[in-house]
């Protein structure tokens, strides 16, 4: 296989790590309290209709990127125009991720400076980022397994020791939180499916065994609403509401036998959901970046690219409650119409280019 070129079963890697991503620790649809778990399942079909919009668009032109079959069939101006945005989006997400894990490693293990935390992170994943698309994708399909096997021992732990389902009912007592949840889980994490976009053209396979891709995305979300029972299960609906790491707070609850602190068995499979998640949204920020600007080489935009997540990561965000609060109130509304437009609007004008480009009939002599 070509260094640049990779295999469909590796693409569903990497969706099943960006629907997971720091979702998994953080459960942004938590504001549904104990109906969480329905907000989850009722956001599973956004991140759905976004993957079968972008693959259908690559079946369409393939090998061709994203950004270019936008340029191609609206026009140069008003195709660019709307790469700016979509380029604008990742950055937002890459700045999101690098935040969450930030937080994350801070809580649970280091008390460190926040830039020295985000150079570190920035760093490692520049250093992956360096050895390309293929290397990326090989990483993905070295540590799913890991992931998977930390995943169903979490939740036979969870079921075993501390799950009271009592917590869970009544069910759908009020609809207006479960609409709420479900707004903010299709935003982060099933629309962030989005960011596949720049990474569909290496897929060699992708017409013959996209159902894979599918498969994993469907395994991925079906881990979140299994996720949201358990959490509400161990930590109450109240407790999961105003807890800033719900996922984490239910795991340090486990217990196996006389073994203490076993969340820390665990904090490998939440870094490395999070960590691969920042790792997908920057490289895909770095090849939108190249794409933009023209150029044939994206290894020099980036540690400039990883440069500018750092300081807008600093001094965007002062407090973790300013942080929250954006990410409840604002930012659904900023990059969910993003999500869903960019796609949507280039299937449309993908087929009324192509419909008009076979109705051209050929001059003949």
């Amino acid at each position: 296989m070509s260094q640049t070129n990779i295999a469909s079963r590796q693409a569903a890697f990497l969706t099943f790590f960006l629907v997971l991503g720091s979702a998994i620790i953080y459960m942004p649809e938590s504001i549904a309290g104990r109906d969480a778990w329905l907000a989850t399942l009722l956001a599973v079909p956004i991140g759905l209709y976004i993957l079968f919009v972008i693959i259908n668009i690559q079946l369409m032109f393939p090998g061709m990127n994203m950004l270019d079959i936008s340029e191609l069939v609206l026009g140069k101006s008003p195709g660019r125009i709307l790469n700016i945005f979509y380029v604008w989006l990742l950055f937002i997400i890459s700045v999101f991720y690098l935040y969450d894990l930030f937080i994350f490693i801070d809580i649970v293990i280091l008390d460190l400076k926040r830039y020295v935390h985000y150079s570190i992170l920035i760093l490692l994943a520049a250093y992956c980022i360096y050895k390309g698309v293929n290397t990326l994708a090989r990483l993905g399909e070295l540590l799913w397994w890991i992931a998977a096997l930390s995943i169903a021992l979490s939740i036979l732990l969870s079921f075993v020791c501390c799950s009271e389902f009592s917590y869970l009912t009544p069910v759908l007592a009020d609809w207006k939180p479960v609409v709420a949840g479900s707004l903010y889980a299709a935003n982060w994490p099933f629309a962030q499916i989005s960011v596949l976009i720049m990474y569909l053209p290496f897929v060699s396979d992708l017409a013959d065994k996209r159902r894979t891709i599918y498969t994993w995305y469907l395994i991925g979300a079906l881990i979140l609403v299994v996720r949201s029972v358990l959490v509400i299960s161990i930590l109450g609906a109240e407790l999961t509401m105003f807890s800033r790491q719900p996922a984490y707070q239910a795991l340090r609850l486990l217990e196996a036998g006389t073994f203490e602190h076993i969340d820390m068995v665990f904090f490998g499979l939440l870094f490395i959901t999070s960590f691969f998640a920042l790792l997908i949204s920057y490289q895909g920020l770095v090849m939108g970046v190249q794409k933009l600007l023209n150029r044939d080489d994206m290894r020099y935009l980036i540690l400039p690219v990883g440069l500018l997540l750092v300081v807008f990561a600093s001094y965007m965000f002062t407090t973790d409650v300013q942080v929250f609060i954006r990410q409840v109130r604002v930012l659904p509304f900023h990059t969910l119409p993003i999500h869903l437009l960019y796609p949507s609007i280039i299937l449309i004008a993908g087929k009324i280019y192509q419909k008009r480009k076979a109705n051209i009939k050929p001059v003949t002599r």
